[in-house]
């Protein structure tokens, strides 16, 4: 019962690896997933701004 209660409260399936360990794996592996293409998206996103910046330079 205060499992149930527990996740009601928090508004997760998953609140602890004893809940889901297999669960918890893949959340966590989706989480460094998202985290890296995140990075990539930063890091596009500076360079494109480097390249506009080199092109207002030779314009």
């Amino acid at each position: 019962m205060s499992g149930s209660l527990e996740r009601l409260a928090s508004g997760q399936r998953i609140n602890s690896g004893a809940d889901s360990p297999e669960g918890l794996i893949f959340s966590e592996a989706l989480r460094a997933q998202i985290a890296g293409v995140q990075q990539a998206l930063q890091n596009s996103e500076f360079s494109l701004s480097l390249v506009q910046t080199a092109e207002g330079a030779l314009a």
